[in-house]
């Protein structure tokens, strides 16, 4: 059934990232997995190519000899940084690149790792914590960075407080799988499952509750695959499967009915593949009675 979904998902991506289509490797070992991960595993490489490029198109033209011309480098793509010999590196050099973009702090060598210029990397993209000194991460800079996409993963435990872990998952409910035990609580998971569906993989059973695995599936459908099978009624998989037609794979069959698979198919006609054999014909004849 993943096929033809798959194929369309990796089309859309080869025409965003501008990768031929001859390129596309959907092997069947990639549609013999879970939906979500089929997806992943194709997503991987596209990610890495697309990095190249822009490593590519950030590679000075000609070699970098001057402070002046590091300087034009930098000021026109940050990532240059890398290409900049280390002793023309300097500090306003390198606070330019993380300005632009804090991922530039990858590039930064350590003797030029101030607080400032740590703080004005994670201020322009959280993750570049991860290339911050241990002995600069402070609850200031720490703060900064986890409004952003996966930066508490790269704060010290010792810094992980609760206001600090309720702010980062109000900035990406999927910071919950980094959160310490003894700071999560039932109003932060619903807090991350309202944000990130697909955080309510990191709730404990026992705290998956009707209301909160619905909030997770009305904000991402793949939550169903997380949600406990004594929890999934109608109504939530109706939910699951109008807000993202693939979570057609985690109904239970008993409730695999022909109005549930309407719903996914009038949402998204290609979600005729997720629909049993045994169901197709009924579900064709309510599309043409319906239309």
């Amino acid at each position: 059934m993943i096929g033809s979904w798959l194929t369309i998902r990796c089309v859309f991506l080869c025409e965003r990232c501008e990768r031929d289509y001859s390129e596309l490797h959907l092997t069947e070992d990639i549609f013999n997995r879970p939906p979500l991960l089929a997806y992943f595993a194709f997503l991987a490489p596209l990610r890495e190519k697309k990095q190249i490029k822009h490593k590519e198109q950030a590679m000075p033209t000609k070699k970098i000899t001057t402070k002046e011309e590091a300087m034009a480098a930098v000021q026109e793509n940050h990532m240059a940084l890398e290409y900049v010999p280390e002793a023309l590196k300097t500090a306003e050099l390198c606070l330019t690149a993380v300005t632009q973009n804090g991922g530039a702090l990858k590039y930064v060598p350590e003797a030029l790792k101030t607080a400032e210029l740590c703080l004005a990397a994670v201020e322009n993209g959280g993750w570049a914590l991860e290339y911050v000194p241990e002995v600069i991460k402070t609850a200031e800079v720490c703060m900064a960075a986890v409004h952003f996409y996966m930066a508490l993963k790269y704060v010290p435990e010792a810094l992980k407080t609760s206001e600090l872990c309720y702010t980062a998952v109000q900035g990406w409910g999927g910071a919950l799988e980094y959160v310490p035990e003894a700071l999560k609580t039932r109003e932060l998971y619903q807090i991350a499952v309202q944000e990130h569906g697909e955080a309510l993989e990191h709730v404990p059973e026992a705290l998956k509750t009707a209301e909160l695995c619905l909030t997770a599936v009305t904000q991402n459908g793949g939550a169903l695959e997380h949600v406990p099978e004594a929890l999934k009624t109608e109504e939530l998989c109706l939910a699951a499967v109008q807000e993202f037609v693939v979570a057609l794979d985690y109904v239970p069959e008993a409730l695999m009915t022909a109005e549930l698979c309407l719903a996914a198919v009038k949402n998204r006609g290609w979600a005729m593949e997720y629909v049993p054999e045994n169901l197709k014909a009924k579900v064709e004849e309510m599309l043409r009675l319906s239309s």
